[in-house]
């Protein structure tokens, strides 16, 4: 099956679920959300926590300065990511505390536009 086309200027919502060792839905004390756009800028958002990014390297990608992980419901969260850059991005999903587990994956965002 071939991957979905995502373009630039969308905004993605990435979910994460965390479960505890009987398989069920359950918080964790932290998460953590790092986001590596192509040019190699890291950004590193934090639950709980506020808006924008805990720890930066690199420059922040715009429409991220103001971005924050959002609990859904129990065991359930998820964070909106601007893709303005055509290339691979990468995230990892980190917990810690009670449910301590790792997550990671990629996307590959292609020009919106024509280039001629």
């Amino acid at each position: 099956m071939k991957p979905k086309v995502i373009h630039t200027n969308q905004t993605l919502k990435i979910t994460c679920k965390v479960r505890d060792i009987n398989g069920d839905l359950s918080d964790p004390s932290h998460i953590r959300f790092v986001y590596v756009v192509p040019d190699e800028s890291q950004l590193t958002f934090t639950w709980p926590g506020g808006q924008g990014p805990s720890e930066t390297i690199g420059t922040v990608p715009e429409g991220m300065e103001n971005k924050r992980i959002f609990q859904e419901s129990t065991g359930i969260f998820y964070i909106y990511v601007e893709v303005y850059m055509p290339g691979k991005h990468k995230y990892t999903w980190e917990t810690y505390g009670n449910n301590t587990a790792s997550y990671k994956s990629s996307f590959q965002v292609e020009q919106a536009r024509w280039i001629v």
